[in-house]
C-alpha cells in the first residue's frame, strides 16, 4: 500500500515529529510513502484532523483516493472531533482508545521494560502533564489542577504551570472559542480553578519515564474519559503504582490489581494516594512485570504492532 500522511497528531510517543514517526513506522512495516498526492498514494491517512488539511484531502478525494481520518485526540483537545466525520471529507474514520475497544485498535506505546528493575524510589506521588484548557464537558484539565493545589505528596512536572495569569485567562478565552466554533455548548463552572497552582511544581522532565521511574506512585489523570492514552501503561512500565482517573482499564484487559481506579473526586484520589504509598512497591513490580511481558499484552500496546494493526485495518476496509 502506498501512503500519504499528514494530520496535526502530537500522540506518538517520539522525540520526533510524530507525523514523521507514523510514516517511518509505515515504510519499516513494508508499505511505501510519498510526500504528496503527486506520488500517487493508495490512501491518505490524517493522523488527527484541522480544518488547515482541508484543500489536500479534498483534492485527494477528486483524485479517487480514499481518505481517512485517525482520531488520536478526544474532543476536548480537539474540538473538531466531536464531529464523527469532520467536513465530512474523509471515506474512512477510526479512533482510537474508545472505552469499549473499537474498533480494533488502541494507541502508540514505545515499549521499554528496564525501568521495572529500577529499587531506588522516593516515597512520593509524580505527576507528568501540560498546563491544558478546555472549555468542552467532560475535560479532566481542571481537575488536575485541583489535585496539584491540594495535596503536598505530589511533585509535578510539566510545560505551562509558572504561566502568568494574563496568559492563562487568554488561552482559556481561545478555548471558548475554539468550543464555540466546533459546536459545543462552552463549560465554564470549571473556570473558578483557572488560577489554582500546584503545590510542588519541578519544572520539565528530560525523560519522562527516567523521571516517572524515580517515584513508588504515580498520579494518571486523563485528558477525559472519553478514551485511554498511553498515560496508565507509562505508569506500569515505570515501575510506578498508578492512581487513575479516566477510561475503565478493565476495558483494556488490565488487571484490577495494577492500579487504583478512581472518580475525579479530590477525596477519593487522596485516600487511593495514600493506599498506593502504602503498597510494597517490590511485589507490585513483579505483578506488573508478569503481565507487562505477555506476548498478547505487548501486542496490544507497543508502538509498531498497534501501527501494524491499523495499516492492516485501513488497507482491508479501502480494499
Amino acid at each position: 500500500m502506498k501512503v500519504l500522511v499528514t494530520g496535526s497528531s502530537s500522540g506518538l510517543p517520539c522525540r520526533e515529529n510524530s507525523i514523521t514517526s507514523f510514516a517511518s513506522l509505515a515504510q519499516d512495516l513494508g508499505h511505501a510513502v510519498v510526500a504528496d498526492l503527486g506520488g500517487r498514494p493508495d490512501v491518505l491517512i490524517c493522523v488527527d484532523y484541522h480544518p488547515r488539511f482541508r484543500d489536500e484531502i479534498r483534492a485527494a478525494r477528486k483524485q479517487g483516493i480514499p481518505t481517512v481520518l485517525v482520531k488520536q485526540e478526544p474532543s476536548v483537545t480537539a474540538p473538531i472531533h466531536k464531529l464523527p466525520n469532520p467536513d465530512n471529507i474523509f471515506d474512512l474514520v477510526v479512533k482510537r482508545g474508545d472505552p469499549d475497544g473499537s474498533p480494533i485498535f488502541n494507541t502508540f506505546q514505545e515499549w521499554d521494560t528496564r525501568y521495572l528493575s529500577q529499587q531506588i524510589r522516593k516515597d512520593r506521588v509524580v505527576a507528568i502533564n501540560a498546563d491544558k484548557w478546555s472549555a468542552i464537558a467532560g475535560e479532566l484539565y481542571s481537575f488536575r489542577r485541583i489535585c496539584y493545589s491540594s495535596d503536598d505528596r505530589i511533585d509535578l512536572f510539566g510545560r505551562g504551570w509558572s504561566e502568568k495569569n494574563s496568559k492563562r485567562l487568554e488561552r482559556l478565552f481561545k478555548e471558548v472559542l475554539l468550543a464555540i466554533r466546533f459546536r459545543h455548548v462552552p463549560v465554564l463552572v470549571n473556570s473558578k480553578n483557572i488560577f489554582l497552582r500546584p503545590l510542588n511544581y519541578l519544572g520539565q522532565s528530560n525523560d519522562k519515564m527516567t523521571t516517572l521511574a524515580e517515584y513508588k506512585v504515580s498520579l494518571v489523570i486523563e485528558n477525559s474519559r472519553e478514551y485511554m492514552s498511553e498515560k496508565l501503561v507509562d505508569a506500569l512500565l515505570a515501575g510506578n503504582v498508578p492512581v487513575y482517573v479516566g477510561a475503565d482499564p478493565k476495558r483494556f484487559g488490565i488487571p484490577e490489581e495494577l492500579y487504583f481506579s478512581c472518580e475525579p473526586d479530590l477525596g477519593e484520589v487522596m485516600e487511593s494516594i495514600s493506599q498506593a504509598l502504602s503498597v510494597n512497591s517490590e511485589d507490585f513490580r513483579s505483578k506488573v512485570k508478569a503481565w507487562i511481558e505477555s506476548d498478547e499484552v505487548k501486542s496490544f500496546w507497543e508502538v509498531r504492532s498497534v501501527t501494524k494493526t491499523l495499516l492492516d485495518y485501513i488497507e482491508c476496509k479501502i480494499s
